[in-house]
């Protein structure tokens, strides 16, 4: 969670975007498994679809993982 918060930080600061006060960032991602359909998938039962879909939803949100 702090990798995700430090990258979505980063991302508003070079992207002139707001960050929330205060940043939940744990309510966010549950927020967007939710909104994907993915909030009771386990990974072991996903396929590489799956996957590139969370990841897409995530990057819409100015999240990234690297």
């Amino acid at each position: 969670m702090e990798m995700l918060e430090n990258n979505y930080k980063t991302y508003c600061a070079t992207n002139d975007r707001m960050i929330e006060d205060p940043l939940d960032m744990k309510a966010k991602v549950q927020g967007i498994l939710e909104t994907v359909g993915m909030a009771e998938e386990r990974a072991a039962k996903m396929d590489q679809d799956d996957f590139l879909r969370l990841l897409a939803a995530f990057n819409e949100e100015g999240i990234h993982f690297c």
